[in-house]
């Protein structure tokens, strides 16, 4: 699963890449490693949007009550494998995105030991990840978008 990302370029070039601007006052910051378990907000880009959008690494469902019930779940939905996607409950009803990286983190098991790998494009390019999101309504009534990486089964390269 992928829970360590990299977005380690800057505005312009995002959005040179995906020919959109950044969403108005919207901020973005590089980051060499981000850990999904800190919920960091992150540039996605959606058909809804004429612009790259900040979101939320924890897919909150739009249909979940609460403030409590968000905190809870979303540290669940960071990942979505993409063979069962549509049957759980938390993903049927998001929406396709792309999440942008330059490159993530992938650990191996030698013995008791766990070795991180960088896995990147040469020149630090920004590759495209597939991604869903969804729009949930906090309790102050203000529309939080949030996403999560869909993954799959490794390829022989990545096992």
């Amino acid at each position: 699963m992928c829970y360590h990302n990299s977005i380690n370029t800057d505005t312009q070039n995002l959005e040179r890449k995906y020919k959109k601007r950044l969403k108005d006052q919207a901020v973005f910051k590089p980051i060499f490693h981000a850990s999904a378990f800190e919920f960091l907000a992150w540039p996605i880009i959606t058909n809804q949007s004429e612009s790259i959008e900040m979101m939320n690494w924890g897919l909150i469902p739009s249909w979940i009550s609460g403030t409590a019930a968000a905190t809870g779940i979303k540290s669940k939905t960071l990942n979505a494998r993409i063979e069962t996607s549509q049957e759980k409950a938390s993903f049927r009803n998001a929406r396709p995105c792309i999440v942008p990286s330059t490159g993530f983190f992938e650990w191996q098991s030698i013995g008791k030991e766990k070795i991180p790998y960088f896995i990147y494009l040469p020149e630090n390019q920004i590759f495209s990840m597939a991604g869903i999101f969804d729009t949930w309504v906090n309790d102050s009534e203000i529309p939080v978008s949030t996403f999560s990486i869909l993954t799959t089964e490794a390829n022989p390269l990545m096992e």
